[in-house]
């Protein structure tokens, strides 16, 4: 597993991802998940999630109130599917933040957003793909 945090200044929003999550990092997932999250079937459902023990998945949960976020990519079968699992969850991300700050999901500030967020990510997740 692989950690990133960041910081989004315009929105005042850190994030937290975690990469190449599987079934055996569990528990630190959901101990960083309790951290930011009080709702137990939140918490279940990222459970669940994680005891599939499955590849090609991932979840992004966000407390608006305290603007932050923490994403989880999952193993993947393939580089084309870590770059997809990425890009989805960056987008719930996205959406959460203009959620958050009332931005037009079809405006150029939204794009520029998601485009600022995987450009971030890139500096770990190349790292994944090119290895």
């Amino acid at each position: 597993m692989i950690g990133q945090k960041f910081y989004i200044d315009k929105y005042d929003w850190q994030v937290v991802v975690l990469y190449e999550v599987s079934y055996r990092n569990k528990d630190y997932v959901i101990d960083m998940l309790k951290e930011i999250c009080n709702k137990e079937s939140i918490i279940n459902q990222a459970k669940a999630n994680l005891n599939l023990d499955k590849y090609n998945t991932g979840f992004t949960y966000s407390d608006l109130d305290e603007q932050c976020s923490l994403m989880v990519i999952g193993k993947a079968s393939s580089n084309r599917e870590t770059v997809n699992t990425i890009v989805h969850e960056a987008n719930h991300l996205k959406s959460h933040i203009a959620t958050k700050y009332n931005i037009d999901e079809k405006g150029e500030e939204v794009c520029y957003l998601i485009g600022g967020i995987v450009r971030t990510m890139f500096r770990v997740f190349s790292k994944i793909i090119c290895s």
